[in-house]
């Protein structure tokens, strides 16, 4: 909490010296706002882009393929997620988390020895990072998406789960409950391992419930922002400030 305070503390005194603040989100513009004291008229939101993809084809087997994507970080979850599924080890699922593994080396050592202890080494794989082509192949296996996050500014990956079309499963921590359409994600509290349980119970067991996401999600991806939008926006702003 102290720590914390003090990165409060300096993030509003830098955020005095700004001629002009582009946020990635209307749930961190309001938080700006109302946190960091910064005028809503200095705030602009650019939401990123995202670009076309594919439509996921899915695994096409009996055992349902998670996904979640993101480092290996504290901040994204991953114990709870961990925690989550090894009460669901009578299910037939495997978890794929994809993201660097050198952000946070004491919590990449923690999730390995949580997996170990779970006994779930050979159900939940840490595929570390990934180049695009190895990504995008991993989204097209994928069968659910799952993001555990204890809060996203806005959340990409949101976003690229959408525009490949899979059902979502994620909190709603920060922006991460307005990124995601309702009918494409089934959300839970950040942080309780006893909801996101429920929700992976309810979604593995349905899949029917998991294409009507999934159709939902496909129909949102149409509407994503690209990054020429995102890119007009930002450089309009810079027009503005420059001397």
């Amino acid at each position: 909490p102290v720590q914390a305070a003090e990165f409060v503390r300096r993030e509003t005194a830098a955020l005095r010296h700004a001629s002009a603040v582009i946020a990635t989100s209307e749930t961190t513009k309001r938080l700006l706002v109302a946190d960091f004291g910064v005028p809503a008229e200095k705030i602009t939101v650019a939401e990123p882009g995202v670009d076309p993809a594919e439509r996921a084809a899915g695994s096409g087997g009996e055992t349902v393929e998670l996904l979640a994507v993101g480092s290996l970080v504290p901040r994204k979850g991953y114990d709870v997620l961990i925690a989550a599924l090894a009460g669901l080890a009578d299910k037939p699922w495997r978890l794929t988390i994809v993201g660097a593994d050198d952000r946070a080396p004491a919590t990449t050592a923690a999730l390995k020895e949580q997996i170990a202890a779970a006994g779930l080494s050979e159900r939940i794989r840490l595929a570390g990072a990934l180049g695009q082509p190895e990504l995008d192949a991993t989204y097209a296996k994928a069968d659910l998406f799952v993001m555990p996050s204890l809060f996203e500014g806005y959340g990409m990956v949101l976003t690229e789960a959408l525009a490949r079309g899979l059902p979502i499963l994620c909190t709603t921590g920060g922006a991460a409950a307005e990124t995601a359409p309702d009918g494409a994600a089934l959300k839970v509290p950040p942080g309780d391992v006893t909801a996101l349980r429920a929700g992976l119970a309810r979604l593995l067991d349905d899949g029917q419930e998991r294409s009507q996401r999934s159709a939902a999600a496909w129909q949102a991806a149409g509407t994503l922002p690209r990054w020429r939008w995102t890119a007009t926006i930002v450089a309009d702003v810079c027009a503005r400030v420059s001397p």
